[in-house]
Order: C-alpha cells, then sequence, then structure tokens
C-alpha cells in the first residue's frame, strides 16, 4: 500500500486539519504522521493513529538567546531520525502543515528526493512555510489572498481542511446531548487550546448580565481554576480546559467569542456561526488579524479595544444573525491535491 506522511505538531490548529485529511487519505493509502512529544500526540494517539515523534523547541527567533543552542541540536538530532524514518518507511509524499516541527522532517524529505507539499493554513504566509517552500513542488492555500506569498511557486487554493464530524451535528442532536433548553441562545466562548486570559477576564466581567443565555467556556487549564471558583454558581455557565467533542458543541452554539486561529476560523466557517473575533495580538505577522477580516459573519474587536461593555455590545448585536454554512469541501480539495503526488 501507498505511504503518506504528514508532519504536524504544536497546537491543535495544525493536528486537527492534518486528522481530517488523514480521516479521507486512509481509505486508500497508508497515513503515518511525525509530530512532537505533547499534546500532538496525545490527541494524535486519542484518534488512533502511532505518530513517529521528535523532541523539539521553538526557536525564541533571537540568535543570541538561551535557547539558541538547544534548539539547533534538537534540530540535528531530529534530522537524522527523519532521515532514517522517511527511508524504512518509503512514502510516497511528504505533507508538511506548518510550523517548526515541520523542518527536520520536510529537510530530511528533500535530501531522499521525496515529492513535499506545504500547506499554509493563514492568510499570511508564515516564516516556516517561507523557508520550507524552497524545497516543496506545491504550496496549499486556505486564503486566495494570502500575504508574503514568496514568488514563483506554484500554489492550489484548496482551503483549511476540517474533521469529518465538524459541521454534521444537527442543532437538535447537540441539544439532546447536552441536557440544553431549546428555547435559550447558547454561547461558545473559546481561547484556543491554551485558553486566552484577556478574552476570560471580559467574559468574566460580564458573565452575569448574561443569565438569558447558556454558555459553553473553554479557559484552557491556567485560568480554569479562577474562573471556576468565581462562576460556578451560575447554572446557565458550563466551564471547561479543553473539549474533545467540538463537533457537539458547534452544533449546539448560536454564537461564537474566539480568538482567529486558521484552525478555528476553518471549523466555525464550515458551522457558518456568527462569531465574535479577538485576534491574538502577539501572532507572528498579525496573521490572526488578517484570518479575522476574510471571515464574513462576525465582527473583529481588536484586543487592544476590548473592552467588557464592547463584548456585551457585539454579544447583543450578534446574537440573532443566522448560520451561514461554508459549503466548500477544503478536505477533499487538499486530498485530491496530495493524490495527484502519490505515485
Amino acid at each position: 500500500m501507498k505511504k503518506v506522511v504528514i508532519v504536524a505538531g504544536g497546537t491543535g490548529g495544525h493536528i486537527y486539519p492534518a486528522i481530517a485529511i488523514a480521516e479521507v487519505l486512509r481509505q486508500d493509502v497508508e497515513v503515518l504522521f511525525v509530530t512532537q512529544k505533547g499534546r500532538s500526540t496525545e490527541l494524535l494517539k486519542k484518534e488512533g493513529y502511532k505518530p513517529f515523534t521528535l523532541s523539539l523547541e521553538r526557536w525564541k527567533r533571537k540568535v543570541f538567546s538561551s535557547n539558541t543552542l538547544k534548539v539547533v541540536f534538537l534540530n540535528i538530532v531530529a534530522l537524522f531520525k527523519s532521515f532514517f524514518f522517511l527511508r524504512k518507511e518509503k512514502s510516497s509524499v511528504v505533507v508538511g502543515m506548518g510550523g517548526f516541527v515541520s523542518f527536520p522532517t520536510i529537510f530530511a524529505s528533500w535530501l531522499l528526493s521525496i515529492p513535499i507539499l506545504i500547506c499554509e493554513q493563514n492568510a499570511v504566509f508564515g516564516l516556516a512555510n517561507r523557508i520550507l517552500s524552497r524545497f516543496s513542488k506545491e504550496i496549499a492555500l486556505s486564503y486566495e489572498e494570502t500575504l508574503s506569498l514568496p514568488r514563483n511557486k506554484k500554489t492550489a487554493l484548496t482551503g483549511n481542511p476540517v474533521r469529518r464530524k465538524i459541521g454534521k451535528v444537527s442543532k437538535k442532536d447537540a441539544i439532546f446531548y447536552f441536557g440544553l433548553d431549546p428555547n435559550k441562545k447558547t454561547i461558545l466562548i473559546t481561547g484556543g487550546s491554551q485558553g486566552a486570559v484577556s478574552i476570560n477576564k471580559a467574559v468574566f466581567e460580564i458573565v452575569s448580565e448574561l443569565s438569558s443565555f447558556q454558555i459553553f467556556w473553554i479557559t484552557g487549564e491556567a485560568d480554569y481554576p479562577y474562573v471556576k471558583q468565581r462562576v460556578q454558581s451560575k447554572d446557565n455557565v458550563r466551564i471547561f480546559t479543553f473539549i474533545y467533542e467540538m463537533e457537539m458543541v458547534y452544533g449546539a452554539a448560536d454564537l461564537v467569542i474566539s480568538r482567529a486561529g486558521a484552525t478555528a476560523l476553518a471549523e466555525i466557517s464550515k458551522c457558518g456561526l456568527p462569531a465574535i473575533l479577538i485576534p491574538y495580538p502577539h501572532a507572528i505577522d498579525d496573521h490572526q488579524l488578517e484570518n479575522a477580516r476574510r471571515y464574513e459573519n462576525g465582527v473583529v474587536i481588536e484586543e487592544k479595544e476590548l473592552a467588557a461593555e464592547r463584548l456585551l455590545s457585539a454579544i447583543l448585536k450578534m446574537k440573532d444573525k443566522e448560520r451561514m454554512p461554508d459549503q466548500k469541501d477544503s478536505t477533499q480539495n487538499l486530498v485530491s491535491l496530495i493524490f495527484s503526488y502519490v505515485s
């Protein structure tokens, strides 16, 4: 059986699109994952995969930073491990989902003359992909207007893949699953897999004024104890550090308050949910702001302008907005592109 290697790591933002394409690919080819040790490994194992793991660390982007030598050493070790792994598996193509975890495996693929496909999920072409694109055959884009694209590289507009379950759960089934009141609006609040302190603080200030709503509040691990302690008496609020069954939550939600990571936006878009987007202000090249500006069924509040009163006003303004589901099949688009390199 032909083999496809997918390189993805870090947060769910890279892993979930990788899982989405693997769900379709593995019907016809064997799918192997390369990732870093940590949460990404846990997510892949939960989906039934046995990933090949590398020990890596994010570079602080300063030549003389304290972790520079460690990052260089870890990448050299990971390069050798990737080289022998790929030579053993004889993959037809290697798909890089972006991020620093891609470096050693993509470079090893190039050394072995294995075709490389790079996926850019954001509206701004990332630094890692700018470097890795030199070795790639083609770049799969999520946005038609992608800033900082390298010149003279072959590109294909595929969209950002989402898992098959996303957007498939009906409102009725989700309400039954969670035991919700069908006559009340439901708000999903999430700051991404790591949580968002600024969003949590703003919501905390207005949560008493949201008593007419049912709320799913994903705080992240750091803020969970504090938020849980302060709002546990409110029957309309459910607090989580992380939710695996996001397809059910999206099915129940009428409005989302979220960061603007590429994967979160792709999932929100697939469900067509109205959204209040608060981009992470320190994202590289401000790519979350560019992502948010491209979402049609939402409003954008930059973090420097985030205040409890403004957030409450946006909620009241958006609460009756209708869903506008995205009809394109981004996952199949990317899978078809990958198959064009499978030989």
